[in-house]
């Protein structure tokens, strides 16, 4: 996948082929927190809504936004955002959302991200 080469800064342009490339069956799951660690660093509206749309949901009755269960791979999706989006709409909800949960890896992964270590 040459995701090493991406790791750092996504183009736009890699970015929508590695969104693209997600849905495959065959990827790993380390592969698929590596695939949205480089559409983060891509830092386009494309790939903060493509984020979004990994970690948050909404409920069913009131329609109010709520954090898709836990995984490698929406721990990986809020840590993007935080990281790449900071400042944003998004990033604020998902820091709100993830300060109220209850997951202990959300949590982690928000402060490993506030401090610079993500």
């Amino acid at each position: 996948l040459g995701l090493s080469a991406v790791a750092r800064h996504c183009s736009p342009s890699a970015a929508r082929i590695l969104i693209a490339r997600y849905a495959d069956p065959d990827l790993t799951q380390d592969l698929r927190v590596r695939l949205i660690r480089a559409v983060g660093s891509a830092e386009t509206g494309e790939a903060q809504a493509w984020l979004g749309g990994l970690l948050i949901t909404r409920r069913w009755l009131f329609g109010s936004p709520r954090l898709r269960k836990a995984s490698a791979e929406t721990v990986a999706a809020a840590a993007a955002i935080v990281t790449h989006f900071a400042g944003s709409p998004l990033a604020v909800q998902v820091t709100e959302l993830t300060g109220s949960s209850r997951v202990p890896e959300y949590r982690r992964a928000i402060t490993r991200t506030s401090r610079g270590s993500a």
